[in-house]
């Protein structure tokens, strides 16, 4: 199956394409500069509420908190990923198929290019998490305005710090909560909360 980032590539650039995409997704008042695209979620709503980088689909929705070109079309189709994904795939035909090169390291990392086999969350997964910063991390040199731009949030119930992850294009692909004291006991001092193959990810990637 072919991944998600090779359909960005492929899709990367194409200013009528991007559009196209756009209008057929519903979106309105579109407007571009052959650099970035804009436009509103909502007929009614801000003309440049949502920005779409033209050279590498960089993508945000700030109104909804929302990064990555997948995750915009699945909010606004109220799809999964994979619906989103096949429809993405009849815009641009056919990829050739890739000329097989040797793997790095033996193979080692293979297992982190298998995004075919990757579950993609909605960000209202995450809305039940307070945005807020931690001051455990605070202490530990991870300072607010980091804590900002990679979204770290909380949970009171479990009184953990819930940590995002994400693909390289802002796809949301799980969150793991660390326990907000220090560990004594047999209490796991990481847990997912949206539950996700850590070991085949690089965060913040």
């Amino acid at each position: 199956m072919i991944s998600s980032d090779q359909v960005l590539q492929e899709i990367q650039g194409k200013v009528d394409l991007i559009v196209k995409i756009l209008n057929d997704f519903g979106f309105h008042n579109i407007t571009n500069n052959n650099k970035e695209i804009r436009c509103s979620f909502t007929e009614d709503g801000n003309p440049t509420g949502v920005r779409v980088s033209v050279s590498d689909l960089r993508t945000t929705y700030y109104s909804k908190n929302i990064y990555g070109f997948y995750n915009l079309l699945i909010e606004k189709s109220n799809s999964e990923f994979l619906f989103v994904h096949e429809l993405l795939m009849s815009y641009i035909g056919e990829i050739k198929e890739l000329k097989p090169v040797k793997p790095l390291f033996g193979g080692f990392f293979s297992n982190m290019s298998k995004h075919d086999e990757v579950k993609y969350y909605r960000e209202s997964d995450l809305s039940e998490y307070k945005r807020v910063a931690s001051q455990r991390f605070y202490d530990d040199n991870i300072f607010i305005e980091t804590q900002k731009k990679f979204d770290v949030r909380y949970d009171h119930r479990s009184n953990r710090i819930v940590i995002p992850w994400r693909m390289s294009y802002g796809e949301l692909i799980g969150a793991i909560g660390r326990i907000n004291r220090d560990v004594t006991d047999d209490t796991p001092k990481y847990l997912a909360m949206l539950p996700f193959n850590k070991r085949d990810f690089v965060f913040g990637l």
